[in-house]
């Protein structure tokens, strides 16, 4: 029997590092060491821990979640945790950057949602379930296996990383923002200043030219893990609910499109 979590209760499940003394020692004690033995031969890149000149840096979201889950290897951790450690230090502001996007560069985490990844071990969850070797993982939570390991899903060719043969190359990504007329698919608002961002239509899954939509930046946080679209007679719509609690605080279509201001 699982149960809801607080976020008290998230961060107590945790060895969750609170100052950047102990982040900054995790990245280059911990996670640096394994990636430089063990992924770099596999031309894994590893995220940077900051950005900006000095005297001016920022903390990476990336660079933060794989603190977070460096920290608690082989443990889950709950889909709200990287979020709430990332505005820890000071990244509430920033996009957020979903960390299932580490596995997709090869790192060996098993992503919740609806395309969970299958346990090497047996996994107790704060939330009280227990999942054996060989079951999915829990739909809620997020498990780095290892620094020691590749993600399964993780490909190589000669020159290193394969995209496969969906691969969204700089081409393909023009011809599907001139599809969908070079604005959001979803909202349709046109705001000539705003990039428009490679949205995935499920997201969990590897960003492809068959499973991307041109999204503005609203649009496509409040994806995030959430959901994925459908397309349907030329419009993209909210399609299979991945994340139960998301599915609890909406209501209805009409209700998410009033939430983001959508004229219909």
């Amino acid at each position: 029997m699982s149960r809801k979590l607080s976020g008290k209760e998230i961060k107590e499940s945790l060895n969750w590092p609170e100052n950047v003394d102990e982040v900054s020692r995790i990245y280059y004690e911990v996670v640096v060491p394994d990636w430089r033995q063990f992924l770099k031969p596999h031309s894994i890149s590893l995220p940077a821990l900051t950005i900006g000149k000095d005297g001016g840096r920022e903390y990476t979201n990336h660079g933060l979640h794989l603190v977070l889950f460096g920290s608690n290897q082989g443990r889950g951790v709950h889909h709200r945790a990287p979020v709430g450690f990332a505005k820890k230090f000071g990244l509430n502001d920033r996009p957020n950057q979903q960390p299932r996007h580490l596995k997709y560069d090869g790192f060996n985490l098993l992503t919740g949602g609806n395309s969970c990844g299958i346990l090497p071990h047996d996994v107790s969850y704060p939330c009280g379930a227990v999942r054996r070797k060989g079951e999915k993982n829990h739909p809620e939570y997020n498990v780095l296996v290892n620094l020691t390991s590749f993600s399964p899903s993780f490909k190589k060719n000669k020159r290193g990383i394969v995209k496969g043969a969906g691969a969204l190359d700089a081409e393909a990504w023009e011809e599907i923002q001139e599809m969908w007329d070079y604005i959001c698919a979803y909202c349709r608002r046109e705001d000539l200043s705003q990039t428009l961002d490679r949205g995935h239509i499920n997201p969990t899954l590897s960003l492809t030219k068959n499973n991307v939509v041109p999204l503005c930046r609203p649009c496509n946080n409040f994806q995030g893990d959430n959901f994925s679209w459908k397309i349907s007679n030329g419009t993209l719509r909210i399609g299979e609910i991945h994340n139960p609690e998301f599915l609890a605080k909406i209501a209805s279509q009409s209700v998410i499109e009033q939430a983001l201001g959508i004229p219909r």
